[in-house]
């Protein structure tokens, strides 16, 4: 069911019913730009004490019980937001940190009654200043600043997905995938790789696309990532992106106009990869466990990875491309993956000469 709070959802090939899906997420959220004093938290199980039992407080909410459930295991908390009230999903407490100051394991270890007092306490402070208050599903999903600006996902996905189309001629989607947390698409664009392949000898199995992650919730903001998918399977991300967080007037518009920029930077990675091709390492065992170091990945991966080397005539080419397949070989959360990706994508950017030196 969408509205609990540990609800995920991924695609195959094929955006659309990824695209529809975000749009209908949208058509159920609500934002509301309210008075800090006019918001208050109270304990599920005050609430449901006040409503004589959980069945009734999920009429009141006009959620199905199943949502009342889920929050009695996660949040434990329900959000009157102007004298309505909600539930609270437990996605909202990265925003409810950052955006009202309150941090620490002191706090998320509070009993909800404690923490209700908290945040009352702190809501005071900020008097009448105005926050933003997001529903998605029934449930509040993030309570921002007023600094925040409202940048809906599916507007994002739509707006870049067409900006690449006038671009490319050849674009496809490989996977998607959101939870409460953030939703992420990626594109690869395989007559371009084509090209690439002609102009600087690499394998066309090396395909050029973009990473697009937004979150209109917690980690408020877009990023725009230029990638390469490699002979592996993995989706990399090479070292070059586009980064707006909502706030004040950022929009779509400033992540649209700086993707051109991405777009050129394919050709410096194309490079870089050609070059590394020519590159013969006298010690790759070496070489790759130094790599692994300077790029924070830890000795398990690191002896993974070394049962995967060719036996002879090791490149730099080699090793940068097992460094680069090691996301699509271990099983994790996707936030985690995502930061794999990120640390690996570097191994571009190594000097595997000196890495290679006694």
């Amino acid at each position: 069911m969408k509205g609990l709070d540990f609800y995920s959802k991924r695609y195959g090939n094929d955006v659309a019913p990824f695209l529809v899906d975000i749009k209908e997420r949208e058509q159920e959220t609500t934002r509301k730009d309210v008075p800090a004093n006019k918001v208050r938290f109270v304990s599920l199980a005050n609430a449901v004490e006040k409503c004589k039992g959980a069945e009734n407080l999920a009429k009141r909410l006009n959620v199905d019980i199943s949502l009342v459930e889920d929050t009695s295991n996660h949040a434990k908390m329900v959000v009157v937001i102007d004298g309505e009230p909600f539930l609270l999903g437990s996605s909202s407490w990265v925003s409810i940190s950052g955006r009202i100051d309150i941090y620490g394991a002191g706090f998320a270890a509070l009993e909800p009654e404690d923490k209700a007092y908290v945040l009352n306490a702190r809501l005071r402070q900020l008097d009448n200043n105005n926050i933003k208050v997001i529903v998605v599903s029934g449930k509040v999903r993030a309570i921002m600043s007023a600094k925040y600006s409202v940048v809906p996902a599916d507007e994002v996905f739509e707006a870049i997905l067409e900006k690449a189309k006038e671009r490319f001629a050849d674009v496809s989607c490989i996977t998607s995938y959101y939870d409460h947390d953030f939703s992420y698409t990626k594109l690869l664009f395989p007559e371009l790789a084509k090209k690439i392949s002609e102009a600087h000898g690499l394998p066309d199995t090396l395909i050029p696309g973009l990473l697009v992650v937004t979150s209109d919730t917690g980690h408020a903001g877009i990023k725009v990532t230029a990638c390469w998918q490699y002979p592996q399977g993995a989706f990399q991300q090479a070292d070059n992106e586009v980064y707006l967080r909502h706030e004040n007037s950022n929009g779509i518009d400033k992540v649209l106009d700086a993707m051109p920029n991405l777009f050129i930077k394919y050709q410096n990675a194309a490079v870089k990869l050609a070059t590394m091709m020519n590159i013969e390492l006298k010690y790759p065992a070496t070489v790759l466990k130094k790599a692994c170091k300077a790029l924070g990945v830890g000795d398990k991966y690191a002896k993974s990875l070394m049962v995967c080397l060719p036996t002879s005539n090791v490149t730099a080419y080699d090793i940068c491309m097992e460094m680069f397949s090691l996301p699509a070989r271990i099983s994790c959360a996707e936030a985690p993956k995502l930061v794999l990706e990120e640390k690996v994508a570097k191994a571009i950017n190594l000097n595997y000469e000196k890495l290679d030196e006694d």
